[in-house]
């Protein structure tokens, strides 16, 4: 089954999974399971060794048996026809270009959707993609990654702080993954570009959904030299959850996070929340959090570390290489 076809099987099965879309993850990282899903024909017609049959799962059996045919073709020319326009490729946990850090956290996205680089796009053409693509894998797997997050209200001290953090981590080979929200996500984009660096922009809508628009200009810049990075289906639009879904793959995909600013119940504490459960360390800024009454008590419980220039941050993400933290 090409990839688009199984990117279009994936999205007709997510339409239909009645719980989390990483249950859809777990099905196709099984590969009994994964040749049910997506070793039938277009007929719908499967062919599975009796030995095998005993082992299916009851969730890959009733999706098997219950996806509509129609969103798998529906899906698949919507995926096939943004693919060939150059906007994006469909990026399934089962290829081997998915990056590994995301792959191996329980509610891994079954499938992201990725931007192609100027670069890709000069040398490659649809449908006959290089090896090489996309670049995401080997942007964040190859070396150290960080997220950087924070309010998209905040003072002009944290922006320019965020800017020279990201820059100077940027220029020493730090992926930098942010979320290409307003303030701080924006910020950490642009100093990460400005040395000529690597950025992630990981999106709360479709891949073909750039929010707030004010931002077009910046996405455009990264899906230049860096990458974008959506886990939700074109063109899906934003709502109150899919930022903090968004906010999982920021974690899962970057070895640390730093929270630049933030209020206890704000994003940047879910995020912090969300590296925890990963295993991930966790920076906070110190002049702008180190005074936070909840940013104390995570310190004190010996849960995150306050930091306060780009050459601790360097630091701590090298011991953590060092002792195999992340």
């Amino acid at each position: 089954m090409d990839e688009m076809r199984t990117a279009g099987v994936i999205l007709a099965a997510l339409e239909l999974a009645p719980a989390e879309p990483s249950d859809v993850t777990a099905i196709l990282l099984s590969a009994v399971d994964r040749s049910v899903l997506l070793g039938r024909d277009e007929d719908g017609e499967l062919d599975l060794p009796h030995s095998a049959a005993r082992e299916v799962s009851p969730l890959a059996r009733y999706l098997a048996d219950h996806i509509d045919q129609g969103r798998v073709e529906h899906w698949t020319k919507v995926v096939d026809r943004g693919a060939s326009e150059g906007h994006y490729r469909p990026l399934p946990v089962t290829d081997p270009r998915y990056p590994d850090r995301l792959r191996q956290v329980w509610d891994a996205p079954p499938l992201l959707f990725c931007s192609l680089r100027e670069r890709d796009l000069q040398t490659q053409s649809a449908p006959s993609y290089g090896r090489s693509w996309p670049y995401l894998r080997h942007g964040i797997d190859a070396g150290p990654s960080l997220a950087i997050v924070g309010s998209r209200e905040t003072s002009d001290q944290v922006i320019g702080s965020t800017e020279i953090v990201a820059s100077d981590l940027a220029s020493s080979g730090v992926a930098i993954v942010s979320g290409l929200a307003a303030g701080v996500d924006s910020a950490a984009h642009r100093g990460a570009l400005a040395a000529g660096g690597y950025t992630v922009g990981v999106m709360g809508t479709g891949i073909d959904m750039v929010f707030p628009e004010s931002n077009r200009d910046l996405a455009a810049e990264i899906r230049r030299v860096g990458t974008l990075v959506s886990q939700f289906a074109p063109p899906a639009p934003r709502t109150r959850t899919s930022f903090l879904l968004r906010n999982h793959v920021i974690a899962a995909l970057s070895e640390a996070s730093l929270i630049m600013d933030g209020d206890e119940r704000s994003g940047s504490r879910y995020e912090v929340e969300q590296a925890l459960a990963y295993g991930r360390p966790v920076f906070a800024w110190g002049p702008t959090l180190g005074h936070r009454l909840w940013v104390k008590d995570l310190v004190q419980a010996g849960a995150i570390w306050i930091v306060e220039s780009a050459a601790e941050v360097g630091e701590h993400l090298a011991l953590s290489r060092r002792e195999g933290r992340t």
